[in-house]
């Protein structure tokens, strides 16, 4: 299988959302994969320096050497601060994901979920008027799921 996700704000590029981001925002910052660290956008280094757990997963932080030298430091980090980035240990895959999802074969490719996948929800949620289940319970709400969704696929045959 060849997976096409976009993270969240491409996701809300998508959406027409306009994103919020800066020029220093965590994006724009490059990521090198063999050396584990980013570099910004005027060529400092943020090495890896820390690791914590949050919410049960590992985070690395990375941290700017020369923050306190730069002249766009207020902006970057604010003022008196040094620049931090926490990843998961994901950027690499998370980056080469972005760059796919970028490229017009992804859009394409991506543009096909609305025909296949999105369509289905719409068509029982809209049409069928089922948005929210009457039952409780895990097994309860499985045979409401699966008679909107037979009610749907009946009405598709």
């Amino acid at each position: 299988m060849d997976g096409y996700i976009p993270d969240s704000k491409q996701a809300g590029e998508m959406k027409g959302n306009k994103p919020k981001d800066g020029p220093y925002s965590k994006d724009k910052f490059e990521y090198d994969e063999e050396k584990d660290l980013f570099i910004c956008p005027n060529g400092e280094i943020l090495s890896r320096k820390g690791e914590y757990e949050y919410n049960g997963k590992p985070l690395y932080a990375y941290y700017g050497a020369d923050c306190g030298e730069c002249p766009f430091r207020s902006e970057c980090a604010g003022e008196g601060k040094i620049r931090t980035i926490t990843s998961d240990g994901y950027e690499a895959e998370r980056r080469r994901m972005a760059d796919k999802m970028r490229s017009e074969a992804g859009k394409a490719e991506y543009k096909k979920r609305t025909e296949t996948v999105e369509w289905p929800f719409g068509n029982i949620k809209h049409n069928l008027k089922f948005r929210e289940f009457m039952t409780r319970g895990i097994e309860k709400v499985r045979a409401e799921h699966n008679l909107a969704c037979t009610a749907h696929n009946l009405k598709v045959i």
